[in-house]
Order: C-alpha cells, then structure tokens, then sequence
C-alpha cells in the first residue's frame, strides 16, 4: 500500500486530499517555511522461528505391547528452531535532524513533499511512491483428525483403556489387510477405475493415520515471524540483540534460558569528502534550510558465539555527515528538484535547468 505523503506549497491555500493509483497527498498554505526531519538509518531483522509441539497418544503406553513401537515418546515437548534470518535497510526520523525550509521569493522553492512521519521526500517534484512489504502470514493447515472419528462403536464401548488400546490395533492391521488386497487385486470388492482405486487407498491411509496417533501420538508445526528494529547512533560492538532458546524460543534480552545473538556495527570510515572551503561553508549556512544527508558506510554482522548469521556492508547516515544546499540551485534564475532516499536521507535524484529570460 502507498504512503501517504503531505506536500506543503508555497502557493496553496486550502487542504485537500487527492486520491490516485500511485499516492494520496494533501496541500496546505506555508507562510515562513517548512520543518522536516532527515533520517537515520536502521536495520530492521525479520527472524522465522518454526514452533514444533509433539502430544503423545492416548495410548502410547501401549505402542510397543500392540504395534510393536518401541520407541514412542511418553512425555509432550515443545521445541523451537530458527529457520531463517534476513536485514532489510531502512529507516526512521532522525530527531537531532530537524530543519526548516525557508520559503522566500527570492528562491525558487514552490513544493516541500514530506512522508508521513515527518521526514524530508523531495522538493518541487513528486517523491516515488514507496511500497511497503507484506507481512509474514503463516501458510494454512489442515484440520487435525480426531481418532474417535474413525473408531467403530465396538471401540467405543470397550470396558477399559486397554482393551479400546487393543481393539484400535486390530483395526489397524484389518486397515493394512485392505490396502493389500487392494494393491494385489485380490479384494473382494475392486474399485472400477484407477481414481476409484486412489480414493479408496486414501481413505484407508486417512483411518490408519488417525488410529495410528493414537499410540505416536501427534506433532503440529508452526511457524511466525519476528521482526526487530535497531538503529544505533554509533559504532556497536557485540550487543545482544536478542535471546533465542530451543525450550522456549524467542525470550528477552536478559533471559539467560536463551542464547545470545550479538550484533556489530563497523563504521567503514567511507563518507564522501566534503571538497567546500570553510568560507564556502559559512556562506551556504542556512540560506535555504535545505539539507541532505552524505551517508558513510557500515558493515554489520551478526553473530551466534563466534559464528556469524549474516554479515552485509550497507550506507549508513549515521556515520556520514550533512549538507546544506546552496541558494545559487534555486535562485529565481534557475529551478532545481530533488528527490531524497527515504532510508539515507541522501540525494537520488537532482534535475536542474535555467529558467527562460
């Protein structure tokens, strides 16, 4: 779904929400200027833990006695895992960097277009439209069997646990005694077609599948999805990020139950050089409240003990600097616009041209 994006107008006066295939926006009427903030860069980890709980039949205690089983679980268990790690880059407003566009007749600043969280998007264009991902929605699954289903009315009425325990056996092999007499041919009654043939078989694996867990007992897989955030404002070095045990799965930073996941964040020390002189610098100063971010570059790892899960190098706003934009971009003589990376804050797009005499 498309974000919804405020544009502020010099030349606006009313506030309106227009709807379209691409975004919805609103216009209101500036006076002095326009605040912003500029973002900051985060890491968002989106972690898949499959969940697997096992439930022990009724009876399986008597698995090895009837069915030969011997090594049935007798106790239920739950156990989790990690299935998959991945990073996604992005962002969220930097509060330490918030300006104001000024708005003036002698700069050629009509449109200030700000994201819905108050971060700077572009300047007298339209920003692109920024989707945002699908959540994780876990696959549907199957109802479970429920054993009585398929138990006759002789079970049903048994006296005892045991002699019900007894009696789902046998109708477990008279089970497999039908699919064999199916396969070979020799039934008394055999199905007229090969699906026919397919059906019956299948009906037969559903009623030994729901008397056999009677005695295996049952295992349900499910899987979620955790999803964290961390945007550090300096270098980090083995931070926990989270815990992760087998027993209980995802538990809290200081449950020692689980296993530290550490993270680093390296400062690659790759932010572009800054070629203005001191002068340049002090005569940009403010002119036109419009500043960008010079990302730098970090590389971030995470790791269990000494092995890591995912190492990626990444821009990183951070470790960079700011940039004001000179006034001589938007002078009456020349119209300038800009789009800005809603996860750096730096420049992606910049059009600029003189205006006609």
């Amino acid at each position: 779904m498309k974000r919804k994006i405020r544009i502020i107008s010099q030349i606006a006066a009313l506030l309106s929400m227009l709807a379209s295939p691409a975004m919805a926006y609103a216009q209101s009427p500036v006076i002095e200027g326009t605040s912003y903030y500029l973002p900051k860069t985060a890491m968002q980890f989106r972690i898949l833990i499959e969940k697997t709980s096992f439930k022990p039949g009724d009876f399986c205690d008597y698995a090895d006695r009837y069915l030969k089983l011997g090594d049935v679980a007798l106790d239920a268990k739950t156990s989790y895992r990690i299935v998959d790690i991945k990073m996604k880059v992005t962002s969220e407003a930097d509060t330490s960097k918030y300006y104001t566009a000024h708005i003036s007749p002698k700069l050629s600043i009509s449109k200030v277009y700000i994201g819905d969280n108050g971060v700077l998007r572009s300047v007298n264009t339209e920003p692109d439209p920024v989707f945002e991902e699908k959540s994780f929605v876990p696959s549907s699954k199957k109802k479970p069997l429920n054993p009585r289903d398929f138990m006759s009315e002789t079970i049903l009425s048994a006296g005892s646990r045991a002699k019900m325990a007894q009696l789902c056996a046998e109708e477990i092999y008279e089970i497999r005694n039908s699919r064999n007499d199916l396969t070979r041919g020799t039934a008394e009654t055999m199905p007229t077609d090969g699906e026919q043939l397919r059906l019956m078989l299948a009906s037969l694996d559903t009623q030994e599948a729901a008397l056999r867990s009677l005695f295996e007992g049952t295992t349900r897989i499910d899987t979620t999805e955790t999803v964290i955030m961390v945007s550090p404002d300096r270098e980090v070095d083995r931070r926990v990020l989270f815990r992760f045990s087998d027993a209980f799965g995802m538990v809290d930073a200081d449950d020692f139950s689980g296993s530290p996941y550490y993270i680093s964040v390296t400062d690659l020390r790759q932010t572009p050089e800054d070629t203005r002189t001191e002068k340049e610098k002090q005569k940009q100063k403010d002119e036109t409240g419009l500043y960008v971010n010079v990302p730098g570059r970090a590389h971030v790892t995470l790791f269990r003990e000494e092995n890591a899960c995912l190492e990626q190098d990444i821009p990183f706003a951070q470790f960079g600097r700011v940039d004001n934009l000179s006034s001589v971009l938007f002078s009456k003589k020349v119209f300038t616009s800009f789009k800005v990376s809603p996860v750096t804050g730096s420049i992606i797009d910049l059009q600029s041209e003189e205006k006609d005499k």
